[in-house]
C-alpha cells in the first residue's frame, strides 16, 4: 500500500508540472524505502516524473534496484569544476 501511495503522490504532483525526484546516498536507504522507490521507478514511465538516485561508488546498491537503468557519472576535473562553478556564481572564486 505504501508503494502505491508513493507512486500516486508523485504522479499527482507531476500533473501540475514535470517533477524530478532526487534521492541521495541510496546506499543508506532502509529496506522498505528502497523497495518503495524501486517499485515507483519501475512504474513511473507514463508520468512526467524523473527519478535520480545517487550512490557512492563504494556504496552498496540495494538489491531492489537490480534492472533499473544506470548511468555512472565520473568526477569532474579540477579545471572543469572551476569552470562549472564560475558559470553559476558571479563572484570571484578562490583557487
Amino acid at each position: 500500500m505504501v508503494d502505491l501511495a508513493v507512486l500516486g503522490l508523485l504522479a499527482d504532483q507531476a500533473d501540475a508540472r514535470p517533477l524530478v525526484c532526487l534521492v541521495d546516498d541510496v546506499q543508506w536507504l532502509d529496506r522498505a524505502s528502497a523497495q518503495a522507490l524501486a517499485f515507483v521507478a519501475r512504474r513511473i514511465a507514463g508520468e512526467s516524473v524523473a527519478l535520480v538516485f545517487a550512490l557512492r561508488e563504494s556504496g552498496r546498491r540495494p538489491v531492489d534496484f537490480e534492472g533499473i537503468p544506470e548511468l555512472a557519472v565520473e568526477p569532474l576535473s579540477g579545471a572543469d569544476s572551476r569552470d562549472l562553478l564560475g558559470e553559476a556564481v558571479r563572484a570571484p572564486l578562490d583557487d
